[in-house]
């Protein structure tokens, strides 16, 4: 069986093989889409008599094609597909020895606090579980 050719191959027919992980000329992917929509093929089938190993790179073509024509049809280079990773924000910084200071100061007190907190948590972590163990014994 011919087929359109495929991207590289210099407008010469090829015979149907499987290709896994090459690139399909626009031709080619016109060329099922338009046998889906106006040939009434199915997806699978469309998928199976040209050997590709992924009906849904049909499904995928159709969608595109639908939504952009034929300019849909053309291949997205990796660029657009990777997703940048977000900028790290800038933390102000504080030269001035005064801010650093009270910076520290700030700090301290909070931890403080915290261990006050802590302290004042424990107790009741140990009437509950005392609680628990009463009452799973009855």
């Amino acid at each position: 069986m011919i087929c359109p050719p495929k991207v590289g191959h210099h407008n010469q027919p090829v015979k149907v093989q499987i290709f896994m992980g090459k690139h399909y000329s626009i031709e080619f992917k016109h060329h099922i889409v338009k046998l889906v929509l106006e040939e009434h093929w199915g997806i699978r089938e469309a998928a199976q008599h040209f050997h590709i190993a992924a009906h849904s790179s049909v499904v995928v073509r159709l969608q595109r094609f639908e939504k952009y024509g034929i300019n849909g049809l053309h291949r997205q280079s990796n660029k657009a597909r990777k997703t940048q990773m977000p900028k790290a924000k800038k933390i102000a910084s504080c030269e001035n020895p005064q801010d650093i200071k009270a910076l520290l100061k700030e700090l301290e007190y909070l931890r403080a606090e915290n261990a006050i907190l802590k302290k004042f948590k424990e107790p009741d972590e140990q009437k509950a579980r005392q609680k628990k163990g009463t009452s799973s014994t009855r």
